[in-house]
């Protein structure tokens, strides 16, 4: 027998092994015949192995990244804590009270000045349904009258019952409040001006005595202890507005829907713009009058965004509605972003301690707003320390005369210096 024929009777038992073995595992036919050669069952036994190497290596790396994904997670949260407590050593600060002697002097000039226009012998006969008289006799209150019926008005009569009995109980500030106060509940700036009453904002010309608003009232509602980590450099270049349609009760005399109005209209014809108007919110008008004058107005409407979402733009928008905005144009001054605020008439008590370029910058309609924030942009390419200065200047006039003491301190003056009129 030769060498060839010793050859293939070998590869005939080898063959006929694995059937044998093969019916006996009962694997099917179709499996039978793709294994039948020796080399194709080790061939297919390491495809399997393979196959169970990568599943277990696809294991490991998804293991490997959840963890790597948990340890960013724990470095974040740590350097957020570490952020948030100089953050809250900073606030606390702004929450001492303690006044410059400057800022103290600024208070008590303008409070001196306000309070020349109220008399506290005015005798009264009958109050509307948005004022509120309270009378104080001997450091303390002696009656509150009112005949507010309104679930919002009830609720400024309590805000002011509360700042005013703080007020009372403060030592060493040398006041003396007595006499007969009526608050204007009402948050419009268009009053009678033959009306003697105090007022929480109004129109430069009006001859009436203002306080703190409700939110400087209520300490801003914390909106100032959100603190703002993005710096200038970091936020879209361009600059936002989002609030209600507040303000005059017609399409061609509110200043906020023609404002968007003149976006819309670079929209359509495609220019670049720089600004986003948006309002989250109808009121004072209905939906339908507004969009028989401005047709694409639904397009503009948008759910509410937060703070910290406006404060990703480089530039925040102020536009007054009833009357001077009362938070707005303060929480912008604390952040990062400039504050760029509509010329106005409307003012607040703080009004003419904040100056336009160095606090921020004020424009007359849209397209002064479109050139502005553009020559922002161009500024802080080539200079950015003059855009820093004016954020910076910001930021130390909310620490000076917008903390919960100082406000205060300026309603406290206000009303002992109208208590100095007053006729026992």
């Amino acid at each position: 027998m030769n060498e060839r024929m010793i050859r293939e009777k070998m590869q005939k038992k080898q063959i006929k092994s694995v059937h044998v073995f093969l019916q006996q595992s009962k694997i099917k036919r179709k499996e039978v015949i793709q294994m039948t050669p020796l080399s194709q069952e080790i061939d297919y036994k390491r495809i399997q192995y393979e196959q169970m190497e990568k599943e277990r290596q696809e294991k490991e790396r998804i293991v490997r990244e959840e963890m790597e994904r948990r340890e960013r997670e724990r470095r974040e949260r740590e350097k957020n804590e570490k952020e948030e407590q100089i953050v809250s050593k900073e606030f606390s600060v702004r929450k001492m009270k303690v006044l410059s002697k400057e800022v103290l002097e600024n208070i008590k000039r303008i409070a001196k000045e306000e309070s020349k226009y109220y008399n506290p012998n005015f005798q009264y006969m009958a109050l509307p349904t948005c004022q509120v008289l309270f009378k104080i006799r001997n450091h303390r209150i002696y009656e509150i009258k009112s005949y507010v019926t309104e679930e919002s008005f009830l609720k400024s009569i309590e805000i002011l019952k509360e700042s005013i009995e703080r007020i009372l109980n403060y030592e060493g500030m040398g006041w003396k409040i007595q006499g007969n106060f009526i608050f204007q509940l009402n948050d419009k700036s268009d009053y009678e001006k033959s009306v003697n009453e105090i007022v929480f904002s109004k129109q430069k010309d009006t001859e009436k005595t203002l306080i703190p608003d409700l939110y400087c009232l209520q300490g801003f509602q914390n909106e100032l202890d959100i603190p703002d980590f993005i710096p200038f450099l970091h936020k879209k270049p361009k600059a936002i507005f989002i609030d209600s349609t507040a303000g005059k009760e017609t399409f061609e005399q509110n200043e906020r829907l023609q404002m968007c109005k003149y976006w819309d209209s670079l929209r359509k014809k495609q220019s670049p713009c720089n600004f986003e108007i948006y309002f989250y919110h109808v009121c004072q008008m209905k939906e339908e009058d507004i969009v028989a004058s401005f047709p694409t107005f639904p397009f503009y409407k948008k759910e509410e965004m937060s703070i910290q979402e406006q404060r990703n733009y480089r530039y925040c928008i102020s536009i007054d509605g009833n009357t001077s905005c009362w938070n707005r144009p303060i929480w912008i001054l604390q952040s990062n972003s400039l504050l760029l605020k509509k010329s106005s008439k409307n003012v607040s008590w703080y009004s003419s301690l904040m100056e336009k370029g160095k606090h921020y910058v004020e424009f007359e309609d849209g397209e002064d707003l479109h050139f502005k924030i553009d020559l922002l942009n161009r500024i802080f390419e080539k200079d950015p320390e003059r855009i820093h200065n004016i954020f910076m200047n910001a930021h130390q006039f909310v620490k000076d005369y917008i903390s919960p003491y100082a406000h205060d301190v300026y309603f406290g003056y206000v009303l002992h210096y109208m208590s100095e009129k007053f006729i026992v």
